[in-house]
């Protein structure tokens, strides 16, 4: 069976984990700003949303006033960011590499949505704004929006959530001594 890796939301302004933001301005903070800075740059790079669509739904969210994006690269893109030699492409690829999960092509074209597989990048956690991303879609043009359709976002949250519910032990379980069991028949 056939199933789409990608829907096109209807409303303009709602948000949804999984939503695919293209050109969305993050503000990185730097250490080495200016006191009197006349401009801030932001980077402009495609996010997916990995917030939860319940809490978002119920206004949780809207209380804390911010939400959690994960940057999103093309596949040709992210390997020659990374270096990434042909075995841990391959890793990529079966979606085995812990720290990186790789979704379908989106079938839908526009100059801002790359042609290729995308890579979602679980170690550089963004935050912004939820009144930020909703004014944003509000307001922007560019590329249809899209969103990862359901079985394909509860993947990635699954996989984004093993890395951060991790717990290491400072010490492992010292093994209790083997036990030898002597089996008797019971007689009646």
């Amino acid at each position: 069976m056939k199933y789409p890796w990608y829907i096109t939301p209807k409303e303009r302004a709602q948000i949804e984990q999984g939503d695919i933001l293209f050109n969305f301005p993050i503000i990185e903070p730097s250490l080495k700003m200016p006191k009197r800075a006349k401009q801030i740059d932001a980077t402009r790079v495609r996010y997916n949303l990995i917030s939860h669509s319940c809490d978002i739904e119920d206004l949780t969210l809207d209380e804390i006033g911010l939400i959690q994006l994960l940057p999103v690269y093309g596949y040709a893109e992210f390997v020659e960011m990374t270096q990434m030699n042909k075995s841990k492409q391959g890793n990529l690829q079966n979606n085995t590499v812990t720290t990186h999960h790789m979704l379908e092509k989106c079938s839908t074209r526009h100059a801002d949505i790359p042609n290729d597989h995308l890579v979602v990048d679980f170690m550089n956690l963004k935050i912004a704004s939820i009144q930020e991303v909703r004014s944003f879609l509000y307001r922007r043009s560019g590329p249809p929006r899209i969103r990862l359709s359901h079985p394909y976002r509860e993947n990635m949250s699954r996989r984004f959530s093993t890395i951060y519910s991790r717990v290491g032990l400072p010490q492992n379980i010292k093994k209790p001594t083997k036990i030898d069991i002597c089996v008797t028949a019971r007689v009646k």
